[in-house]
């Protein structure tokens, strides 16, 4: 088994965990403390983390094929960068929902990869 198929099937199996935590766990899951609003504020997310580590490892290879990005992609990172640079000031500031934020942030990359690799999960297998 090559480098490659390896990569895959971790990727593919990264992306499996991603739907099982989506369906078993909640989506967000903060555990009331003494701290203000602390009941709203989101958090860690299982299901976050093994969908930023399988699209990370899909982009990393694809990244490696091809070496630029098509037109808007670039406006659209752009403007991801500035939604990010104006959380983190207004969390800092104000709100305090750095979670919120990444979780967000995540949303919008799954996009990007999911439009812009033009991935087929598990190969097209369709078992996903």
């Amino acid at each position: 088994m090559n480098d490659k198929m390896k990569k895959q099937k971790i990727s593919s199996i990264c992306l499996k965990l991603f739907i099982l935590c989506s369906l078993l766990f909640p989506a967000m899951y903060s555990p009331y403390t003494d701290v203000y609003q602390s009941a709203y504020y989101g958090g860690f997310s299982w299901a976050n983390f093994f969908l930023v580590l399988g699209l990370g490892i899909q982009l990393w290879e694809f990244f490696r094929e091809k070496k630029h990005l098509p037109g808007g992609w670039g406006l659209y990172l752009g403007l991801l960068l500035l939604y990010n640079l104006f959380s983190l000031y207004f969390n800092y500031k104000y709100l305090h929902w750095y979670w919120e934020q990444i979780n967000n942030t995540v949303a919008f990359l799954t996009f990007f990869t999911l439009a812009y690799t033009k991935v087929k999960l598990d190969n097209g297998k369709g078992d996903l």
